[in-house]
Parts: C-alpha cells; structure tokens; sequence
C-alpha cells in the first residue's frame, strides 16, 4: 500500500511539473504575447522617435560584426535569434536595441540575430502621409543559442 501511494504521488508530481521542464521554452516566460499594433503620432519627418538610434540602411566597412556558426562563423558565444512575424498587411521596418536591423514584409516571417543579453525589440510601418504604426519596444532576456518571439498583429 505504501509502495501505490508512493507511486501515485509521484505520477501527480511528474504530470503537474512536466510543462515547465518541456526543451522548446523561450528564453523569458511571457515572450511569445503578441504585439498590438499602436499609432503613432503623424509629423513631417522632424520629429525624432525615442526608440529610434539608428535608421541608416548603410554598411561601415570597419564593422567587426562575426557571423553565427550557421554561417561558418568561428566566434566565442552564440548570438540569441529574433524571430519576427508580421501578421499584417503593413511593411514593417525592425530595430534591435535602436538599430536599424531590415524589412519585412506583410504576412511574412523572418529572423534576425542579437548580442545575447537584453534585447530590446521594435517596429514600425510608415505611412505616406507621415504618421505610423508601430509595436514594442519591447525588452526581452535572450541568451546564447535561445530566441524570442516577437509577433505583430492589428
């Protein structure tokens, strides 16, 4: 009898505490809430966002930047992947930490790579009469080799 209540306490334990031992977790609890889209305020382009440090779409030919292993990169550390779904129509531009960091497209996927650490993700989608939407930012904890989830929605 002892042996049975032994075993049954047991198989509760393991069926309570299995979903928070699953492999396929995100990096922080909570990552994967979908972004509501915000509008922002309409301006003639001299109105500066906060979130905004960088919006360049050049390259510096003195970056030191290293590629993932993925790519055949050799550096210390894994960079933490953002993975980036737009479910709307808009073309949306992706800043990491405030840097410009590309498009995507509407009702399309997409990833990019950060510094593992905090990791500070927004968007935007610019319109032609100067106002926007925009999503985030949104701070997440990603370390090497994890990723975050950031998905956008109207």
């Amino acid at each position: 009898m002892k042996k049975l209540l032994m075993l049954t306490s047991l198989m509760v334990l393991i069926f309570v505490c299995a979903p928070s031992f699953t492999t396929d977790t995100f990096a922080q609890e909570g990552q994967e809430q979908e972004q509501k889209a915000r509008e922002g305020a309409t301006s003639k382009g001299n109105a500066k966002d906060p979130n905004i440090n960088n919006d360049k779409i050049t390259n510096s030919k003195d970056s030191k930047a290293q590629p993932p292993a993925s790519k055949g990169g050799t550096a210390k550390g894994a960079p933490c992947e953002v993975q980036l779904d737009n479910w709307t129509q808009w073309i949306v531009k992706i800043y990491i930490d405030g840097e410009y960091h590309g498009t995507i497209g509407g009702y399309d996927e997409s990833y990019t790579y950060a510094v593992p650490g905090r990791v500070k993700v927004y968007a935007r989608a610019d319109f032609d009469d100067g106002s926007y939407l925009y999503w985030g930012p949104r701070d997440y904890s990603c370390g090497p080799n994890e990723y975050v989830y950031f998905k956008m929605v109207q």
